[in-house]
């Protein structure tokens, strides 16, 4: 499987694991210019943005160190345009999903809440 098709089947994962603890996955791949977000969802109340990183080769470095500085800030300029556009006004998160392969390869899933914030 190639790197495209892994990264895919991770958020297909983390789509399907969202929807398994209750969260309604509203947008996918939801773009802005040339930004991004892979997954907005509602839950209890709160707008949740969510940043999958998939990984197949566990001697790379840990796919959340993937999201540099850069990768933030086009994040949040992607979160802010989607709730000007859509007139959001409720709580808002954003989180990070990793799949990594594990050892077996086999695909593992981490869920890392209010990974992404702003910086004052």
């Amino acid at each position: 499987m190639n790197s495209r098709e892994f990264g895919k089947m991770g958020e297909n994962m983390a789509a399907d694991y969202l929807a398994s603890l209750g969260y309604r996955i509203i947008e996918r791949n939801w773009q802005f210019g040339n930004k991004e977000i892979d997954l907005i969802c509602e839950y209890n109340d709160m707008l949740v943005f969510v940043e999958v990183k998939a990984r197949q080769d566990t001697c790379l470095e840990h796919p959340t160190r993937a999201i540099t500085k850069r990768k933030k800030s086009f994040l949040l300029q992607a979160l802010n345009a989607y709730v000007d556009i859509h007139d959001r006004d409720e709580e808002i998160r954003f989180d990070v999903i990793t799949v990594l392969l594990d050892k077996n390869n086999a695909p593992t899933l981490e869920h890392y809440e209010s990974a992404i914030i702003p910086e004052a």
